[in-house]
């Protein structure tokens, strides 16, 4: 990440913090692991591979 924003390691940590807290990504994902999954990988699909059962949910 750092070698393609030319940004510092620090700069990119502490956007990546900003993202999560505005919006709220930590209780997303905490939602959608505990909606639906019975337990184990089995049913927990990658954002980037497919999308999720939370995708495009609103609150």
């Amino acid at each position: 990440m750092v070698e393609e924003t030319a940004a510092s390691a620090a700069d990119v940590i502490r956007a990546y913090v900003v993202v999560r807290e505005v919006f709220g990504l930590r209780e997303l994902w905490v939602g959608c692991l505990s909606s639906g999954s019975s337990g184990g990988r089995r049913g927990r699909r990658s954002p980037r591979r497919g999308r999720s059962g939370c995708a495009g949910r609103r609150r």
